[in-house]
């Protein structure tokens, strides 16, 4: 089995932050909410056409949606961050705790060129996270904003390092998207980073002429089941601890 291990850096890190988690530790109470079905299986006779071959199932029952939340470690705030808009329409971030510093700016310089989204702040700071991520030799990690967390009032770019021979701990840059109000807090706890593990392979890609029947073959064997055909049939169980 492999191992990532996660390091503080300085002893305040060691005093106040915390480590990254399994990525399943941190979905959100909107996930854990939601309903696997459309319609409840005593009522499946109000579905428009329950004969029509369509899944009655919600992105709670979709495994891939799940697998991507849930691959991974998870990075979190430690601590609440406030988001306060100001009068030249920019954005001020500070928190409360003297002990770690959060978050830093990047200078304008650095983004000159990088397109923004519409009611995103046009200003990049970067999460602190003073955590060395190591992995065997031959693995590398990356860093990317928590997935299918379009919910989050930010986005964390996605970065790619080779942790098996970077030395120092890696901060990663983010944005903030527009807000209702004037002011917002991000509670402690908060994902704000997933990070994947992963091996570095040598891969080279090919392009295949038509097979006959392909798509009625595939379709065929994914449908033959009902019920959880991904999970039944074709899924493997990934390991995050």
């Amino acid at each position: 089995m492999n191992k990532i291990t996660f390091r503080p850096m300085t002893q305040a890190v060691t005093n106040f932050s915390v480590a990254p988690v399994p990525a399943k530790q941190a979905l959100p109470q909107w996930y854990k909410e939601a309903s696997p079905y459309v319609y409840d299986e005593k009522e499946i006779g109000m579905h428009p056409n329950p004969n029509a071959g369509i899944s009655n199932a919600t992105i709670k029952a979709c495994v891939p949606f799940l697998d991507a939340m849930t691959t991974g470690y998870m990075i979190t705030l430690v601590s609440d961050i406030e988001l306060r808009k100001t009068d030249k329409k920019e954005i001020l971030i500070r928190w409360s705790q003297p002990y770690l510093n959060m978050v830093e700016g990047h200078h304008p310089d650095q983004i000159e060129t990088l397109p923004f989204e519409n009611g995103e702040f046009k200003t990049i700071s970067k999460w602190l996270f003073d955590w060395k991520i190591e992995t065997p030799p031959g693995y590398s990690c990356l860093y990317t904003h928590p997935i299918n967390r379009h919910d989050l009032p930010f986005r964390t770019f996605s970065g790619v390092v080779d942790t098996d021979t970077f030395p120092d701990a890696v901060h990663f840059p983010f944005s903030i998207l527009n807000f209702e109000g004037d002011r917002k807090i991000i509670p402690m706890g908060t994902p704000i980073c997933q990070v994947f593990p992963f091996k570095r392979d040598e891969w080279q890609s090919e392009v295949l002429p038509l097979e006959p029947y392909l798509k009625e073959k595939a379709t065929f064997s994914i449908l033959k089941v009902i019920g959880r055909s991904y999970k039944r049939q074709f899924w493997h169980k990934k390991t995050y601890n």
